[in-house]
């Protein structure tokens, strides 16, 4: 068995989670109050760029336009926050119709996108859309691999599809307590600290 990591407990978990908001307190901070507004293109062009620079995850600004007219001419953040208590699938369906709209299939930003706007405005759902970068892939494979004998390789990681079930399951099995936006902050921060990711 894998020893890189420990087996998920509650207080592993907890003293993660403890971490991570010490550490990104003002990142955390700032985009909570900006994920709030969203009555003009303006309001949500500040939260795309904002999360954009954040979390590096490196949209280019002619696509964060784009995503940001699209997200207030077609009512989007309704869809986002009316799926996002419903099935796996309604919610690959909004992350995959924003991610559409940049120029690279944006999964990891549109992920974090409707992540925010969910825990900013609906903190009561607690299992919201999973975080899709690659600290959360490679931990989700990770516990998966080592811990429940799920023998799936790395590849079907990518897709946001796989992983949102793949995540769903590590989630019930170690913190069916928590919402996912916390189990999210666990997974951020033990990949980063023992470097395990899938690029």
């Amino acid at each position: 068995m894998d020893k890189s990591i420990q087996e998920p407990s509650k207080e592993i978990i907890a003293n993660y989670i403890q971490s991570f908001n010490e550490k990104e307190k003002a990142k955390e901070e700032v985009l909570s109050h900006l994920f709030k507004r969203f009555e003009t293109v303006e309001d949500i062009m500040a939260q795309t760029f904002m999360l954009n620079a954040l979390y590096s995850t490196h949209v280019d600004s002619d696509s964060l336009v784009t995503i940001s007219k699209a997200i207030s001419s077609e009512e989007l953040i309704n869809e986002i926050l009316r799926n996002s208590g419903e099935s796996a699938d309604s919610k690959c369906k909004v992350v995959h119709r924003i991610a559409d709209l940049g120029s690279n299939n944006v999964v990891s930003f549109a992920s974090k996108y409707c992540n925010w706007i969910c825990w900013a405005n609906k903190p009561q759902c607690k299992n919201s859309y999973p975080i899709y970068d690659r600290y959360s892939r490679g931990m989700v494979w990770k516990i998966g691999s080592t811990f429940l004998s799920d023998e799936s390789p790395k590849t079907p990681y990518y897709s946001y599809d796989f992983f949102i079930r793949a995540f769903e399951n590590v989630h019930s099995k170690y913190a069916s307590e928590m919402s996912y936006k916390e189990f999210d902050k666990y997974l951020w921060a033990c990949g980063k600290e023992h470097n395990i990711y899938i690029e």
